[in-house]
């Protein structure tokens, strides 16, 4: 891919603003995404997005449930900035950590569609803690 550069300034302050990434966490690197698609550098939008992702795949569940970081409103961020990746990711992960953050109060910030679309994926499901009891219920009759 070839990028046409309107200067060599520009180029350089493209470069610093990707080895920032390097020292950022999750917060800068969303200001740093809102930038992006406000000055439309599609590319360092989607490095941001990455970063992000990346950055919160790696957080033990256990820090999950104690960080001060909103996922639903990294989430209304996401998609109110175009960050299509980032928001579709945002709600996997929220469904998959159901238990931790269905517990928190910004959980219910989720809109109706967002909402339906957790309920649908999330883990454990329904049927799961279910069986999970019964299983339980069963071991300890014996």
């Amino acid at each position: 891919m070839c990028f046409l550069w309107s200067s060599e300034q520009s180029f350089i302050t493209f470069v610093s603003l990707i080895s920032l990434l390097a020292s950022a966490g999750i917060f800068q690197a969303m200001c740093l995404l809102i930038c992006a698609e406000m000055y439309q550098v599609s590319r360092l939008q989607h490095i941001c997005e990455l970063f992000i992702i990346t950055q919160l795949q790696s957080t033990p569940s256990r820090e999950l449930a104690s960080m001060s970081l909103d996922i639903v409103d990294l989430l209304k961020k996401a998609k109110f900035h175009h960050s299509d990746c980032l928001s579709t990711w945002l709600l996997h992960f929220i469904a998959t950590n159901y238990l931790i953050f269905s517990q928190k109060p910004a959980f219910q910030d989720l809109s109706v569609e967002e909402h339906s679309f957790v309920e649908k994926h999330r883990w454990p499901s329904n049927r799961y803690l279910k069986q999970l009891a019964e299983y339980r219920k069963n071991i300890h009759s014996r």
